[in-house]
C-alpha cells in the first residue's frame, strides 16, 4: 500500500483548521468575554505597564501670576503573562491512509475543538471573576513570565498585593497616596444591596492612585445564570421590586445586564463599567497541525492556543457575595 503522501498531509492540515476556525468563529459570535474585557493583540509572552499619575485638577490662575509645574509620578507597574492552552488526538497509520474515515475524523474532532476553544478561553476569562476574592490568590493574577524577563512581586495577587475584590474588612487596595479602599462585598443581589454597591462604587471609590477624584462611571450588572431573572426584576421593574412602598425603581436603565454562565458561583454578582481596567491579551488564536510520530507510526492531530489577562485598574469593577477561600 503507498504511504501518506506530503499533499494527503497538508490536506487534512487545511481542512482540519478550516473546520475548526469555522467553528472557533461561529460560537465566538455568543462570547461574553469580549463585551466585558479591553481586547489587546499582542506577540509577546507577557505584558507589563506602569501607570502615570497626574495631578488631577487644574490650578486656577491669575494673568500675574506663573506656572506651577505639577510633576506626574509614576503609580503601580502591572504585570501578566500569556498562558497556553492545547488538545490533541492520536490515529493509526491505517486510519490515517483511510482518506474516506480520516476526513470524516477531522471533520468531528477538529469543529469540536474549535466549540471548545471558545468554551476554554470563556471559562479562562472568567478565571478572575470567579477567584478575585481569594485572599489567597490565584495563579491568572501572577505575571511572572517563564523567560525570567521580569518576576511579579505581587505574586498570585493584584498589583497592590491584595485581591481583587478585598471586604471591608480585609486587607484592603492601597493607594499611592496613602488612603485604602474595598470593593468587595458579602450583599445578596437586592434594590437595596444594588443601590449600596452602586454607591460605593461612584462615591467612593472613584479616587486615582493620588486619592484625587474623578468621575467613575459603571453601566454593567454581570450575574451567573441563576440570577440574570432576579436582576431582571431587580432592574428592569417599573415600581422598586419586593417593596411595597409604591416607589418608582430608581436604578431602571442604569445598567446593562449581563449573563456569563461561566461565572461559577451562583449568587455572586457584579458591576462594573465594561471595557475599563481589565484587559484580555490575544496571543495566538488556535492553530491546527497534523503530523507522524516516527517512533511508534501513529499520527497527531494537535491545536494550541494563548492568552493572558491583565487587571490594571481595579476601580472599575465591584464584587459581592464571592467567593474568599
Amino acid at each position: 500500500m503507498p504511504g501518506v503522501s506530503g499533499n494527503m498531509v497538508k490536506g487534512y492540515i487545511d481542512e482540519g483548521y478550516d473546520y475548526m476556525l469555522e467553528s472557533f468563529d461561529l460560537e465566538a459570535k455568543n462570547a461574553v468575554a469580549p463585551l466585558i474585557y479591553k481586547q489587546k493583540k499582542i506577540d509577546l509572552e507577557g505584558w507589563q505597564q506602569t501607570t502615570t499619575i497626574n495631578s488631577g485638577k487644574w490650578r486656577k490662575t491669575e494673568q500675574t501670576e506663573g506656572f506651577v509645574p505639577s510633576q506626574p509620578v509614576d503609580g503601580y507597574t502591572v504585570y501578566a503573562r500569556i498562558w497556553t492552552y492545547t488538545q490533541a488526538a492520536s490515529f493509526t497509520n491505517d486510519a490515517v491512509k483511510d482518506i474516506v474515515k480520516m476526513k470524516n475524523l477531522l471533520k468531528d474532532i477538529a469543529g469540536g475543538w474549535g466549540d471548545t476553544a471558545v468554551e476554554t478561553s470563556e471559562d479562562f476569562y472568567a478565571l478572575p471573576f470567579n477567584n478575585g476574592g481569594l485572599t489567597a490568590g490565584h495563579f491568572i493574577f501572577n505575571g511572572t513570565v517563564p523567560s525570567g524577563a521580569w518576576t511579579d512581586g505581587s505574586g498570585n495577587k493584584l498589583y497592590d498585593s491584595t485581591n481583587f475584590f478585598p471586604l471591608t474588612g480585609g486587607t484592603k487596595h492601597d493607594s499611592k497616596g496613602g488612603n485604602s479602599y474595598y470593593n468587595g462585598f458579602g450583599l445578596n443581589l437586592t434594590p437595596s444591596n444594588l443601590k449600596t454597591i452602586y454607591i460605593h462604587g461612584k462615591a467612593n471609590n472613584n479616587k486615582r492612585e493620588n486619592d484625587t477624584q474623578f468621575n467613575l462611571r459603571l453601566d454593567t450588572l454581570l450575574v451567573p445564570t441563576n440570577l440574570t431573572l432576579t436582576a431582571d426584576e431587580v432592574m428592569n421593574s417599573v415600581l422598586t421590586a419586593y417593596e411595597s412602598t409604591n416607589t418608582r425603581n430608581p436604578l431602571s436603565g442604569r445598567l446593562r445586564i449581563q449573563e456569563w454562565s461561566y461565572l461559577t458561583d451562583s449568587d455572586a454578582w457584579f458591576v462594573g463599567l465594561a471595557k475599563k481596567g481589565i484587559t484580555m491579551l490575544e496571543r495566538q488564536e488556535p492553530t491546527f497541525d497534523f503530523f507522524q510520530d516516527k517512533l511508534n507510526r501513529a499520527w497527531w492531530a494537535v491545536a494550541e492556543m494563548r492568552m493572558g489577562v491583565m487587571i490594571h485598574n481595579w476601580r472599575y469593577w465591584l464584587a459581592s457575595n464571592m467567593s474568599t477561600s
